[in-house]
């Protein structure tokens, strides 16, 4: 095997691994929580590795003695002297830990990443589980691709985005991001809505993740609804919006909403209601909220946004464009399901995440990148 420069990586070199993360916080995403997994699962096997964090942060006790923070830049003109500074630390850590091969998951790091190759010698193997705003990437970006050595994609939609941006194929390969699946099944799929629908959404409270547009959708329903939000609110002028959103909810008469914040275990609580929305404004390659309600036998509407969307290529109704009017057709499409179709729903989607995306067979995917069998 060779590095981006043509070099034989392992040549008179024990093989070390190096996983770089921004974040070592399970709370901060659903990327995050899965690389956190894995990094647990690899501690337990003993397996010899290192890892990098890039935002300096209250790490885990678990990691204290291999991980250690450097905060890779991406290049930049204006901060060109923290970029060497930063790129500078990090290829002398390389060298003097005898690192072989990196993963991460960390797109913007990928022009560093290949660069250092270039003096530390390392194969670089990435796992893309995010894609960029726009349809194209930045020059650098493109350069960067051509310094990974294998890929994987947390769904094809992924794929085909760094594809169409100059990732090579031969070395490219879908592995979906898996959960745990020994959770049990605690919702009955045959329960139907009560007369007010009790409604979900989980996840960051960003523009992108598209809460106001469930919020000013909730506001066209000519039935009455709860939604409780789980996820930590900013102090940001957007905050500002959703409040204001929220009471005009409220005022209504109709509508009620739970704001719980952030919650470690709020997949726990999925079970308890009527319908997820998952409204995401952007690319959102594979949201674990997703996986872990349909999991509890609970139905999730989704934006055509997601990723993972084929899932539902039986039931392409449960699937809205960003827009209020679609969002509020898809969760009236869900609320007056009969109960033949909500269990066949629940069921087909029950099977497929069993099947599809059991996290034991993507650590194992992830330990034969690493070339640990």
């Amino acid at each position: 095997m060779v590095n981006g420069r043509g070099q034989d990586y392992r040549k008179d070199k024990p093989s070390l691994n190096l996983i770089i993360e921004q974040h070592l916080d399970p709370n901060y995403g659903g990327a995050e929580k899965s690389m956190f997994n894995f990094l647990i699962h690899i501690q337990k096997l003993r397996r010899p590795h290192k890892i990098i964090y890039t935002h300096s942060i209250n790490i885990p006790s678990t990691f204290e003695n291999n991980a250690t923070y450097i905060p890779i830049r991406r290049p930049s003109v204006l901060r060109l002297f923290s970029w060497i500074w930063s790129t500078t630390k990090l290829i002398r850590y390389m060298k003097k830990n005898g690192i072989t091969q990196v993963l991460t998951h960390c797109i913007h790091l990928i022009p560093t990443l290949r660069f250092a190759q270039y003096f530390a010698n390392f194969e670089f193997n990435i796992y893309f589980k995010w894609v960029y705003s726009g349809d194209k990437i930045g020059l650098i970006d493109e350069w960067g691709l051509k310094g990974i050595n294998e890929a994987y994609c947390v769904s094809i939609l992924t794929r085909d985005y760094w594809l169409k941006n100059g990732l090579r194929s031969k070395n490219t390969k879908v592995i979906h991001d898996g959960i745990p699946i020994s959770n049990p099944i605690l919702q009955d799929a045959s329960k139907l809505p009560e007369e007010t629908l009790e409604l979900f959404f989980a996840g960051r409270i960003i523009p992108s993740k598209g809460l106001h547009l469930l919020l000013e959708a909730i506001q066209l329903l000519p039935f009455s609804t709860s939604l409780t939000i789980y996820g930590k609110f900013p102090t940001d002028t957007y905050a500002d919006h959703l409040e204001d959103l929220i009471d005009q909810l409220v005022e209504s008469g109709r509508h009620t909403v739970n704001v719980k914040g952030y919650s470690q275990d709020a997949s726990n609580y999925f079970h308890g209601y009527d319908l997820g929305v998952i409204p995401s404004t952007s690319h959102d390659a594979q949201p674990l909220v997703l996986l872990e309600s349909l999991l509890q036998c609970t139905p999730v509407t989704i934006s055509d946004q997601i990723g993972i969307r084929n899932l539902y290529a039986n039931y392409r109704e449960m699937v809205f464009t960003s827009n209020p009017e679609s969002i509020a057709g898809s969760i009236t499409f869900a609320r007056e399901m009969d109960q033949s179709n909500r269990e066949e729903f629940t069921k087909e989607m029950l099977d497929t995440v069993r099947k599809k995306f059991n996290i034991t067979d993507t650590h194992k995917a992830l330990l034969e990148l690493l070339h640990e069998h």
